[in-house]
């Protein structure tokens, strides 16, 4: 757990300077202005339904990240003119 959660924070910070750079701010400001940053996970263990056919999910949501990715990549390529 403890390499998993290093590289989730990895990905965040990653993620906050990108966010700055597409609002044309300094690669560190979102992050900086932000404060500290905590970190917590919480786990939750549910075992298997034992009369799954009655119960009622949610659709599948991998397509919708996958358009997500879709339009981010196409935004970006857009802006730096590079495809």
């Amino acid at each position: 757990m403890g390499e998993y959660c290093t590289r989730v924070r990895e990905l965040v910070l990653k993620l906050l300077e990108a966010i700055s750079e597409s609002l044309g701010l300094e690669r560190e400001y979102v992050s900086q202005n932000l404060g500290k940053h905590d970190q917590h996970m919480a786990m939750n263990y549910y075992p298997p339904c034992p009369q799954p056919e009655l119960t009622y999910g949610l659709p599948v949501l991998e397509k919708y990240f996958q358009n997500i990715l879709k339009l981010t990549k196409h935004f970006y390529q857009s802006k730096s003119g590079y495809r």
